[in-house]
């Protein structure tokens, strides 16, 4: 690559200089890393960079996202746009919109729809390129507050041993949420260090939860096997009134859910394509590890 020249590159998340530099402007910008999680071999090449490189340094990037996900048991292929960013530099010159309009002109004819969750700052940016402004919805459930042995153990970060299980648990993952992503990397991406990870034999499944206060926040579950939401919920014991969901119910326990608008910092949804509308009047959430 010729220093001082503008030069298009992309999918190159293998070559270490490049991903190095990639992951400088990610930090830089949204204070993000990757290269560990490249380096330790859960990138699985579905997270596609395209970049313009001058002056030795990567100065503008958008990536492509390659989604698989199963919309109420049926396959559908998307691509979600992610890390959008520009060297504070070169902002302002029209680098970010080229390099979307690459991303366009390669995937708009081979998939069922593109998406992105924008900043605040950027929407108005998405939307004067074609892209519709959308509504999420988020399923949560009122509990009594009462005690009740937790079946969940929270799993030992350090134990190769479920380190080996819960990493084949996400290869093997099977549907349990009405709009269920099928992603190693992005789920390897939100969880690999396994720190909200709970394991329960009775069930043989993972999950991923955080408690604040008298909330549970049930991110997803991770088994090979059907697993009904509704009995994670039971074994998670007592003492809190709420339980908010990362994913949409499977179709047959969306009524044991209320549901409400989604509304947080940087995370509008915009959208190509009329599968997203279905998406949006069925009230469905993308699953919160989706998220790129």
């Amino acid at each position: 690559m010729s220093e001082g020249t503008l030069e298009l590159i992309k999918n190159y998340m293998r070559d270490r200089k490049l991903c190095h530099k990639l992951n400088m402007l990610a930090k830089k910008t949204f204070g993000i890393e990757f290269e560990q999680w490249v380096e330790k071999g859960y990138y699985d090449g579905r997270y596609i960079p395209y970049s313009f490189y001058k002056d030795g340094i990567i100065i503008s990037n958008v990536s492509v996202n390659l989604m698989e996900f199963s919309l109420f048991g049926q396959k559908k292929n998307y691509i979600q746009i992610g890390t959008v960013m520009t060297e504070e530099g070169y902002r302002k010159q029209g680098y970010a919109k080229q390099l979307i309009e690459y991303v366009l002109e390669d995937y708009m004819e081979k998939v069922e729809g593109i998406y992105l969750f924008g900043t605040d700052y950027a929407k108005d940016f998405y939307v004067k390129l074609g892209f519709q402004q959308g509504n999420q919805y988020r399923y949560f459930r009122k509990l009594e507050k009462k005690e009740a042995p937790c079946m969940f153990e929270k799993v030992d970060k350090d134990s190769l041993l479920h380190q080996k299980v819960y990493l084949q648990y996400i290869r093997e993952m099977t549907e349990n949420s009405a709009l269920d992503m099928k992603n190693y990397g992005l789920m390897t991406y939100w969880t690999w260090d396994m720190e909200h990870i709970y394991y329960s034999k009775t069930l043989d499944c993972y999950v991923a939860l955080e408690k604040k206060e008298d909330t549970l926040y049930l991110n997803a579950i991770i088994s090979p096997r059907k697993v009904s939401t509704m009995e994670v919920i039971r074994q998670m014991g007592g003492g809190f009134s709420k339980v908010l969901l990362g994913f949409t119910p499977k179709e047959e326990e969306l009524g044991e859910f209320e549901v409400e608008l989604y509304k947080e910092k940087d995370t509008n949804f915009l959208y190509l394509g009329d599968e997203f509308r279905y998406i949006e009047e069925k009230k469905l959430f993308f699953p919160l590890y989706s998220h790129a």
